[in-house]
């Protein structure tokens, strides 16, 4: 979970627990505590720290949502372009001309080729860097 997912979820325990502490003393209010004035705004601010709290949650679960999507768009890419690896420079090129997920991996693949990273389909070994 990311920092900014964690966040969420902490502001959320924070406005239910402040929420829940509101609920508590507009009871004691109800039970002459306080005046019955205060116990009513005490109440009030109890049932907008759960919508504020509520409202942080769906936050925190819509960025949790995201990044679990971002990291299986990774995988996807990643296993298209092993799958693409080993096709040729033209059958790439009409790949990347169609577009879509298997156009972004190949123009993937096709970048590492030219950049010498990763061997060619066809059979030639991949360009190392010189470590002297």
């Amino acid at each position: 979970m990311s920092d900014q997912a964690s966040q969420y979820r902490a502001a959320l325990y924070l406005f239910l627990l402040a929420g829940l502490l509101c609920f508590w003393a507009a009871w004691k209010g109800s039970q002459g505590l306080f005046p019955p004035e205060i116990g009513l705004t005490i109440g009030l601010l109890g049932v907008g720290c759960l919508f504020v709290g509520g409202w942080f949650g769906m936050k925190g679960a819509r960025v949790k949502l995201e990044e679990r999507q971002k990291k299986a768009d990774a995988i996807a890419l990643i296993t298209l372009a092993a799958f693409l690896k080993d096709k040729s420079d033209e059958e790439l090129e009409k790949a990347i001309a169609k577009g879509g997920p298997a156009g972004e991996a190949a123009a993937l693949v096709l970048e590492r080729r030219r950049n010498g990273i990763v061997g060619r389909a066809s059979g030639a070994i991949a360009k190392q860097p010189d470590l002297n």
